[in-house]
């Protein structure tokens, strides 16, 4: 896969990491600006773990980049996480830009539940 997408929950927060080979880095996206050192470095031995499990082998990281993501949209609330959460990850899945915020919150929790009932995405 060239992008592995990750939810995290942090016990009361959510936010998203992710694999990207073709970037050779590892991406932390939280609405409430967090860097996520501890959560990328977690990334990181879980993706060496299950390399030397599947492969029978080690993997370099040698050049690899740690990347807390900045120039995202940002939370105003404590209740909105894991709508930014899904929002990074379709807009990532896509490749398409981050065109949200907190303003467009209610509507896109509207979009996700006729999502959910009619099972498909739009």
């Amino acid at each position: 896969m060239d992008l592995v997408l990750y939810p995290i929950h942090l016990g009361t927060h959510w936010c998203l990491a992710a694999i990207d080979n073709r970037q050779q880095s590892l991406t932390y996206y939280d609405s409430l600006g967090g860097q996520g050192k501890s959560c990328l470095a977690k990334l990181r031995d879980y993706l060496l773990s299950e390399y030397r499990d599947k492969k029978k082998a080690e993997l370099s990281l040698n050049g690899w980049r740690d990347v807390p993501v900045n120039n995202i949209p940002l939370q105003k609330n404590g209740s909105d996480c894991g709508v930014f959460t899904c929002m990074y990850a379709r807009c990532l899945s896509s490749n398409s830009p981050f065109a949200f915020s907190q303003e467009d919150m209610p509507q896109i929790r509207r979009h996700i539940i006729c999502e959910l009932l009619e099972q498909r995405l739009f």
